[in-house]
């Protein structure tokens, strides 16, 4: 039967691939998960976002990898900023000699635009009544850029709107006093409601709109950027140049980024990942140290209770050995086999005790058991102690286990 493999195995996991969680293994250790069903992009983006700086070295070091690309184009697309500020400057120098001229054809003509003026609005006839013989201020929605003063002027208009009706006032001079006089008789059309309508359509009311003011090439307009009453030409041309001046300050905005704000921003962000990787060693080696410590501190509770739950036995054995240790040889062997039978095991070149994990005797002991049970094979186990339990110093064999002398050759 065709063993169907999961496909997951095979498949690439591109965000954070290995060679990525490699780069940071002296930082963070080693990804656990390689090749396991729990192995996933999401898997790996949770392993890394545990960790101590909760990924942070990784996020900047791949922001700054990304960054030092678009750094080595600096200087291509810093050239070509420059060449465009330029291109701009002249634009905006010819731009500027084009509003000359149309201003000062415009102060030829007979009629011109800012002599009809919208400055205020009005909703009681009191309120409009009470600024008369006194100076009073322009609204400050109609202020004008370049505007001088605030104070109405003679000659301006305000506009009285009330719940039946609107109607246009001009300021002037009577009998030596400023106040309102109204100027037309009828109603202004309710298209005429703002200091926009009233220039653009010269004061006049609907009604005495004609083709000649509508169609004319150089009638006045309503200027939002200026908030003045101005040529129509001169509107046209001062929006241009509002637009050309946003670009040039965003161009000049860019090259003072790629001049100074990429470089700085690049150190920034190395002089961090320096202190972050600094940060992360000294807690990946206080964590070794911390681990060690708790390792130790657990072998030493560990052994503490095997010595407080075993002590008696452990006693027994001791007081046994020591015993036994005064005999010959030939009588100590045969009582050692005894204790290591009844109580002992043999791991790792030791006898231990079956409880616990006091050593008894070394394993090469064991040998001389069999040495004096079996005087037949004596030449044979002798042979094979020096072989492979010894070390052979002047003339004398130790072992290489526990280092006791063994015997003298």
């Amino acid at each position: 039967m065709k063993t169907i493999k999961p496909q997951f195995y095979n498949k690439p996991i591109e965000l954070l691939n290995r060679k990525i969680l490699e780069e940071f293994r002296e930082y963070y250790g080693t990804y656990p998960y390689y090749n396991s069903f729990n192995d996933s992009a999401k898997m790996r983006l949770s392993w890394v976002i545990s960790q101590y700086d909760q990924g942070t070295l990784v996020f900047k070091t791949i922001i700054l990898k990304m960054f030092s690309g678009f750094y080595k184009n600096i200087d291509m697309s810093k050239v070509k900023l420059e060449q465009e500020l330029t291109m701009l400057e002249d634009k905006r120098l010819a731009l500027d000699r084009t509003i000359q001229v149309i201003k000062l054809d415009t102060a030829t003509k007979d009629t011109k635009c800012p002599d009809k003026r919208l400055v205020k609005t009005y909703h009681s006839i009191i309120d409009l009544e009470n600024e008369n013989n006194k100076d009073i201020a322009i609204d400050d929605d109609k202020l004008a850029v370049g505007d001088n003063s605030n104070i109405v002027k003679l000659g301006m208009f305000c506009i009285l709107e009330d719940t039946v009706s609107r109607k246009l006032f001009k300021r002037s001079l009577i009998q030596g006093s400023e106040m309102w006089i109204l100027e037309q008789t009828g109603n202004i059309d309710s298209i005429i409601k703002s200091s926009e309508d009233f220039c653009n359509q010269q004061g006049k009311n609907l009604e005495d709109l004609n083709n000649d003011i509508i169609f004319d090439p150089h009638r006045c307009r309503y200027s939002e950027e200026m908030n003045l009453c101005m040529d129509t030409q001169l509107v046209s041309k001062y929006t241009e140049m509002n637009t050309l001046l946003s670009k040039i300050e965003e161009v000049t905005t860019l090259l003072t980024i790629y001049s100074e704000g990429a470089k700085n921003y690049m150190e920034l962000l190395e002089n961090l990942n320096k202190e972050l990787k600094e940060t992360l060693l000294l807690v990946t080696k206080l964590k070794e140290k911390t681990d060690k410590y708790l390792t130790k501190a657990y072998e030493e509770v560990i052994n503490t209770k095997e010595q407080s739950e075993f002590s008696e036995l452990y006693t027994r054995i001791d007081n046994y050995l020591e015993r036994i240790h005064k005999l010959p040889p030939a009588e100590m062997y045969p009582l050692l086999n005894t204790l290591v039978e009844k109580y002992g095991r043999i791991d790792n070149k030791n006898v231990y005790t079956k409880v616990g994990n006091k050593i008894i005797v070394c394993e090469h002991h064991t040998h001389f058991i069999k040495y004096y049970a079996n005087p037949n094979r004596s030449k044979s186990i002798l042979e094979y102690l020096k072989t492979k339990w010894c070390i052979e110093t002047e003339g004398k064999y130790y072992c290489t286990n526990c280092g006791q002398e063994v015997f003298d050759g």
